[in-house]
């Protein structure tokens, strides 16, 4: 996924109201950015830090003049900082883009697709249409890591429990269901649930797992022209129920 318009680097003053952030550009400019993520955001919200935000879609109906789309994580003190994702509206772009384009091997022989199709008063995030059949996709984002794990949640999720809950559903009821996480870094090999820092949502993703839901996680290539999944999974090791 390319950028609509190129980035801009600034230093972070502040997230506040969960949808804002200040920003310092390095022209010195101080400009107001939507933060698109209403979680924790834990290890990214450090006065200081470096991001970059982008002029607003021309046609988005958001008012403030840019979002908030990566930060530069720096880990020790001799690593290169690398870009991590801080969109959470871009992972659900990213798969789009890549069942349009029929990048995921075990779909290519997807018919349609269909965006936030209803499951009832709920909505997943896609409905994939095959010849003789029909899997339901949920997607969440990931920032969170230790070392080359990946985390999810970084908070306590009711929403994202809500989700595996219905995937279960489906999949007791013979359906195929899948659970994908998108990470928005690319750094990381192996994929763990955060079960220390969201207990009810660990148990449920046991619960899913058990009954059957496909429990996939990518990395992404990032850089400052756009965001593009990587074209293997990430090794996906169930839940992690103590802190590192």
């Amino acid at each position: 996924m390319k950028f609509w318009e190129c980035p801009q680097r600034g230093t972070l003053i502040k997230r506040y109201k969960r949808f804002f952030v200040d920003v310092e550009l390095e022209t010195g400019t101080c400009v107001m950015a939507h933060c698109v993520n209403t979680g924790a955001m834990l290890g990214l919200t450090e006065p200081g830090s470096k991001v970059w935000v982008c002029p607003k879609k021309p046609q988005s109906l958001g008012k403030l003049p840019f979002v908030w789309m990566m930060e530069e994580v720096k880990e020790g003190h001799q690593a290169k900082p690398i870009l991590v994702g801080t969109n959470t509206a871009i992972p659900s772009m990213l798969v789009k883009e890549a069942l349009t384009e029929k990048r995921f091997p075990q779909w290519s022989d997807i018919k349609s697709f269909k965006s936030e199709p209803c499951l009832g008063e709920s909505r997943l995030d896609f409905l994939l249409t095959f010849e003789h059949s029909l899997v339901w996709i949920e997607v969440k984002n990931v920032h969170l890591k230790h070392n080359t794990v990946a985390l999810f949640p970084d908070c306590v999720t009711q929403r994202g429990t809500k989700h595996l809950r219905l995937l279960t559903a489906l999949a007791q009821q013979g359906k195929t269901a899948v659970m994908l996480y998108v990470v928005q870094r690319n750094d990381c090999s192996v994929f763990q649930i955060a079960g220390y820092l969201d207990a009810e949502y660990g148990k449920a993703f046991e619960a899913a797992h058990q009954a059957g839901v496909v429990m996939l996680a990518y990395g992404c290539e990032m850089s400052l022209q756009g965001i593009t999944i990587q074209s293997c999974p990430l090794e996906v090791q169930g839940v992690c129920w103590a802190p590192f």
